[in-house]
């Protein structure tokens, strides 16, 4: 195989070859460029890529669009579970991780963009513009603030002390009201 040129035509679409390319970064400050061969990848041929590049494309972000939505259910399951456990800091750090997926794939959705590399469930209420009812703004704010305490936790007697099992059970039934909340807005 060799890599193609910009000026290579191809010859069922007589279109310009616009390769899809990757960047890596394996060292720090250089960053280099390959050429994809989406055809092996998918077992088949590149002339249809090239042909169906638009739609492909699309069905291609369709797909990780669903699997945000996916992920984010995942992670509520794995909350329910958590908290089935008596691991309750650990469900609502959980339900963070799935209301911050659900939001990625909103972001996903209306921008068709990879999602920013962020934790911060109001950065993305406020990049799309969303006007989240009372209830469910308040709610994403106290999450995002729990997240923290959580994910970086300072004292393990303290997270047990403040997230009982009825203040859990509260954030469980509050996360899913907001993740079915998030999802309409699709």
């Amino acid at each position: 195989m060799r890599l193609r040129e910009k000026n290579d035509t191809n010859f069922y679409t007589k279109r310009q070859i616009v390769p899809l390319r990757f960047f890596h970064h394996n060292f720090p400050g250089t960053w280099k460029t390959t050429q994809a061969f989406v055809g092996n990848v998918l077992r088949m041929p590149t002339y249809w890529f090239c042909v169906f590049r638009g739609v492909f494309l699309y069905s291609i972000m369709s797909v990780k669009v669903a699997e945000w939505f996916r992920q984010a259910d995942y992670d509520f399951e794995t909350a329910e579970y958590m908290f089935a456990g008596g691991r309750f800091f650990y469900a609502v750090f959980m339900c963070h991780l799935a209301a911050e997926k659900s939001l990625k794939g909103l972001y996903a959705t209306r921008t068709r963009e990879v999602p920013p590399k962020t934790h911060s469930l109001i950065y993305f209420v406020n990049k799309l513009g969303l006007a989240p009812p009372a209830n469910v703004g308040k709610f994403l704010a106290s999450l995002s603030q729990s997240s923290v305490l959580t994910r970086y936790p300072e004292d393990l007697d303290l997270l047990r002390k403040n997230f009982t099992k009825e203040v859990v059970q509260e954030i469980l039934t509050k996360t899913q009201e907001t993740l079915s909340w998030i999802k309409k807005q699709s």
